[in-house]
C-alpha cells in the first residue's frame, strides 16, 4: 500500500524537487503483501534490460526492521519465495536501511533465470501493527 501524511503536502510546481515523503505501508491486518520490484515503468524508464541473472544486494529504509524483529518473526521477509534470516545494516548503526540476507548468510540474491529480471518481495507484520518502508533498492 503506497501511502502518505497529508500534513507532509506541499505546493512545489519544480517537478525535480520532492514535494512531499511518500512510503510503503506495511499493515498487520493484511497479512503477506507483495510488491514486484523493479515494476514495468521503473524497467522503461531505466532501460533495464539484456541479461537479468545478476546478482543483486536488496536492501530496505525502514524503523525497525532489525535483526531481533527478522529472528523473533515480528517481521517476515521474502524474496521471490525464499526467506530473509538476517539483515545488516547498509552503512553504520543510525542508519534505517538494511541489507537482506538470505540462506546460507548471503545478501546475493539471484534473479530467476528466464525471467524479467523483477524479485518479488513479500512482508508479513506479527509486531508492529504497521510498518512504514521509505525506500527499497536494488542494486
Amino acid at each position: 500500500l503506497l501511502a502518505y501524511l497529508p500534513e507532509t503536502r506541499q505546493n512545489c510546481s519544480d517537478v525535480y524537487r520532492a514535494d512531499y515523503k511518500d512510503f510503503f505501508l506495511v499493515r498487520k491486518q493484511d497479512g503477506w503483501v507483495k510488491v514486484a520490484l523493479p515494476n514495468h515503468l521503473e524497467m522503461k524508464q531505466f532501460r533495464i534490460m539484456g541479461d537479468k541473472r545478476g546478482a543483486h544486494v536488496i536492501a530496505l529504509c525502514a524503523e525497525g526492521v532489525s535483526i531481533v524483529a527478522i529472528k523473533l518473526k515480528k517481521i517476515e521477509v521474502k524474496v521471490d519465495g525464499a526467506d530473509v534470516v538476517d539483515v545488516r545494516t547498509l552503512n553504520d548503526e543510525l542508519s534505517q536501511c538494511r541489507l537482506l540476507v538470505g540462506e546460507h548468510d548471503s545478501f546475493l540474491w539471484i534473479a530467476k533465470p528466464g525471467g524479467t529480471g523483477q524479485f518479488e518481495l513479500e512482508i508479513k507484520l506479527n509486531e508492529p501493527e504497521e510498518l512504514r518502508i521509505t525506500t527499497i533498492l536494488i542494486i
